[in-house]
């Protein structure tokens, strides 16, 4: 019984090398006669390529990482500075340049188109309307990213901070000592359109200075937000409500996000 199977065997293996031959090993030149089977190896080969970059993204415009966080995971040893990255995955058409903080384990900075305004009587404006809306140098603070790379940016995340400073002279921009109270304080507006202003129960930020609330002078208001509500984050917009407004201006920082 074992010779007869081993003589199969030798009986198999000149019918297979024969089988081979005659097929003149077409099948091997991927670039020759059969473009069909050239096509299919060209599609591994992206595929393959694609993979590997999933799986070690460098961080630049060809090769964008899904975060920060995830650029440091892959590589620890980069150090903070500007990245390219793509949290919607896809097409790195839409990519951004972000700033990495590497010494934080990867938080990701975007920073803002315009990141101040200088202080100035805003003569022929309304108190009470939103800065977007202003007839003369006011406008809406962007940031040259898309809805849906925000949308996935936020749900790769676990916390943001941002922190917004309003400029004051004679202006009111919180706590008011003359009324006592936080009627006049500045509304600002939010990613998702939510209108943030003083609350006693508030706890997505903190004012961490507020020396615009005698009106006699230059101060500012430092609202500092640090919050896992990631959907209010970035500020878009704010409006001032003191009705006899002086002076006054805004700074904003870049919006980070943290994996």
């Amino acid at each position: 019984m074992k010779a007869r199977k081993r003589r199969d065997i030798e009986n198999f293996q000149p019918m297979y090398m024969n089988i081979i031959d005659s097929s003149d090993m077409s099948y091997l030149d991927y670039g020759s006669q059969d473009s069909g089977l050239n096509e299919i190896f060209s599609s591994l080969e992206s595929l393959k390529y694609e993979l590997q970059t999933m799986k070690e993204p460098q961080g630049t415009i060809s090769n964008p990482a899904r975060s920060c966080r995830d650029l440091h995971l892959c590589h620890p040893e980069k150090p903070s500075g500007e990245y390219w990255i793509d949290p919607n995955g896809g097409s790195n058409r839409d990519a951004i340049k972000v700033e990495c903080d590497m010494e934080k384990a990867g938080v990701t900075c975007i920073s803002p188109e315009s990141n101040f305004v200088r202080k100035r009587k805003w003569t022929g404006e309304n108190p009470g309307s939103w800065f977007s809306e202003y007839k003369q140098g006011g406008g809406v603070i962007g940031y040259n990213v898309t809805e849906p790379q925000f949308k996935f940016l936020r749900l790769l995340s676990s916390k943001a901070e941002q922190k917004f400073v309003l400029s004051c002279h004679n202006t009111v921009g919180w706590y008011d000592e003359t009324t006592r109270d936080y009627t006049n304080a500045l509304t600002m507006k939010s990613y998702d359109n939510t209108e943030v202003t003083y609350s006693p129960e508030e706890t997505r930020f903190a004012i961490a200075e507020d020396s615009c609330s005698g009106k006699s002078s230059d101060g500012q208001v430092v609202v500092d937000f640090n919050t896992r509500d990631v959907d209010i984050l970035p500020i878009v917009d704010f409006k001032i409500n003191d009705e006899n407004a002086g002076k006054y201006g805004y700074s904003i920082s870049d919006i980070c996000f943290y994996g």
